[in-house]
């Protein structure tokens, strides 16, 4: 499976330690990763690709959406899993578009972005962690 991993970081995060061990985890198990955010601080073999995905201004946003649209058909990507706000308001764009091809789209949520309606329109919304096997 082709995973691709979004994160909006520009200096290093707990999200971002957590998405290169999971990458370490998922393509131990085979599968094939990627990471695509602002910037990289851990060393990870999932294949990296810069992106300013934290700059949330219109014209950014819409430079985002056609890239993110134009990754993932390059890349076949099966799964997305959004590991921030902007990441998830991305992906919860581009997922709607009939030729994105990514099959399945999760969310890292809190119950408080939850409450407050952010994600409401999401038909799947999943916690993952390193115990999935």
């Amino acid at each position: 499976m082709k995973i691709l991993h979004l994160l909006s970081q520009t200096h290093l995060t707990g999200a971002e330690v957590y998405a290169a061990d999971l990458c370490k985890y998922q393509m131990s198990e085979g599968h094939e990763c990627f990471i695509i955010s602002d910037t990289l601080s851990v060393k990870s073999d999932a294949k990296y690709t810069p992106m300013s995905i934290h700059d949330r201004k219109y014209i950014n946003r819409i430079r985002n959406i056609l890239a993110l649209l134009k990754f993932c058909k390059a890349q076949q990507i099966d799964l997305i899993h959004a590991h921030s706000r902007a990441g998830s308001w991305l992906v919860n764009v581009v997922r709607f578009q009939p030729f994105m091809g990514a099959k399945v789209c999760i969310f890292q949520v809190s119950a408080r972005m939850f409450m407050a309606g952010i994600l409401l329109r999401c038909v799947n919304i999943l916690r993952i962690t390193l115990a999935m096997s």
